[in-house]
């Protein structure tokens, strides 16, 4: 689909928003219909990597739809797909490069999950806002050891000098499950 190029953004739009039959039509080997989020996944994220710019909106809500979910999970079982979707939207906006991403973004930085927070911040460091840093900063404080790292990585690839005192601090940031020693290493 990447290589068809921007022509295939209309059908990729419909497949999104759940409206293609012919991608409906798809069933498991035991019957069952695709798993919720796999096919936005894959649709986002060539809309993503095509930069949709009318695709904005749907993007983001898918991705705020499936966030959620996944927040949800403790509630209501979700299938693996589901923080997948995240992930491959998250990495979406990023491509695309649009204010809006940047503001959907930050509240998945700061999830504690690391997979999802690093799809968020890369996405983050993607988009090159510096305003993010603060959010980042924030991120880079909290979780276990795997989500703090790609959130020190993003402050390192996105914060200007003024920010250089705070980054050194972060190696202050242990906590009894996270010490510093570990944090000094990412």
């Amino acid at each position: 689909l990447l290589q068809i190029g921007p022509t295939a953004a209309d059908e990729l739009i419909k497949t999104l928003k759940r409206e293609n039959t012919d991608i409906e039509a798809i069933r498991l080997s035991n019957g069952e219909p695709i798993a919720e989020g796999a096919i936005e996944a894959k649709a986002g994220f060539v809309l993503g990597a095509l930069r949709t710019q009318n695709a904005e909106e749907l993007l983001i809500g898918s991705l705020n739809k499936f966030y959620k979910l996944y927040q949800n999970r403790n509630s209501v079982p979700v299938f693996a797909s589901v923080p997948g979707a995240v992930m491959e939207l998250s990495y979406a906006l990023g491509t695309l490069g649009t204010a809006k991403s940047v503001a959907a973004l930050q509240p998945i930085a700061l999830d504690l999950d690391p997979n999802i927070r690093v799809a968020a911040t890369e996405a983050l460091v993607l988009l090159g806002d510096v305003s993010v840093v603060k959010t980042l900063l924030q991120a880079a404080r909290t979780g276990n050891i795997d989500a703090r790292k790609n959130a020190i990585v993003a402050v390192s690839r996105l914060g200007a000098g003024t920010d250089l005192a705070t980054y050194n601090e972060l190696a202050k940031a242990a906590t009894a499950d996270v010490p510093a020693a570990e944090i000094e290493k990412a």
